[in-house]
């Protein structure tokens, strides 16, 4: 019921939309049948920059009091494509890759979009958030996350040979940013007021994005599974700067959850 409920709330596409789609189309395909890698990389991060200009526009043609969250897409959209950017000249150019300055951006962009979602979690209830009880009921949603990413990835990273003990910890944080940020949406998804808030294609573009990161760390990325790991991270920042354009009309003034109204919205 709970995503028979989201589906339901999926804005339609407008003609715009169609042909973003089909551009992207366009460049997934070119960049899975290309061998030439500059065609590659403008395909890969011409991709990415593009969501990223699309999220900004998206979330500065909203009402001015609806705009801290679209904001904060566009904020993670834009900082995770500007790492991926910097990692390629990077590697365009021969230096370090293990662990660089793009780094600290795909950091931040975690924290950009964990930021925006934990917002709308906030904004859904009556104590925006402040309840003890809410707090300790999103940080178990979190561990258990945080645990399923770091037993699956952990192995992984630490079977690598070469990587520096820096690296090593550098690498293990982001099974757990992956966690964190799963879990908040998969909490977002259980309430009406916050499902309402955040827009279908947001959580499918986390989903997406976070099966890639896990994909490129517990099997061999190269081959057909590189083109389908990188496809998806094509994919995802789309997906979620579409969501800034649909993400305005967040919940203010939150009605407590469990009450009546919310148990009809569910139905």
């Amino acid at each position: 019921m709970l995503f028979r409920s989201a589906r339901r709330r999926l804005p339609r596409w407008s003609r715009g939309e169609v042909v973003a789609a089909a551009a992207l189309v366009v460049a997934v395909v070119v960049y899975a049948v290309s061998d030439t890698y500059w065609v590659e990389r403008v395909c890969y991060d011409g991709t990415l920059l593009c969501a990223a200009a699309v999220a900004w526009l998206g979330a500065e043609r909203g009402p001015r009091s609806g705009r801290t969250v679209p904001r904060l897409i566009a904020l993670g959209v834009s900082l995770s494509a500007l790492g991926d950017f910097t990692w390629d000249l990077l590697d365009a150019f021969g230096l370090p890759t293990d662990v660089s300055v793009a780094d600290p951006m795909w950091m931040a962009s975690y924290l950009a979009l964990a930021g925006a979602v934990w917002l709308v979690l906030a904004r859904s209830r009556p104590d925006r958030g402040r309840d003890p009880a809410f707090v300790i009921d999103v940080l178990t949603v979190v561990a258990v996350c945080v645990l399923v990413f770091w037993r699956i990835a952990v192995g992984s990273i630490l079977g690598e040979e070469g990587l520096g003990a820096f690296a090593t910890v550098v690498w293990s944080s982001y099974p757990v940013l992956d966690g964190v940020l799963l879990a908040l949406v998969a909490r977002a998804l259980m309430s009406a007021r916050a499902r309402r808030a955040v827009d279908g294609t947001f959580a499918l573009g986390v989903v997406v994005w976070l099966l890639s990161d896990t994909g490129a760390i517990v099997t061999s990325y190269e081959g057909l599974w590189q083109i389908t790991v990188d496809a998806g991270w094509m994919v995802a920042p789309v997906l979620m700067a579409r969501s800034a354009w649909h993400s305005h009309s967040g919940p203010d003034e939150a009605t407590p959850e469990g009450t009546e109204l919310e148990v009809l919205q569910e139905r």
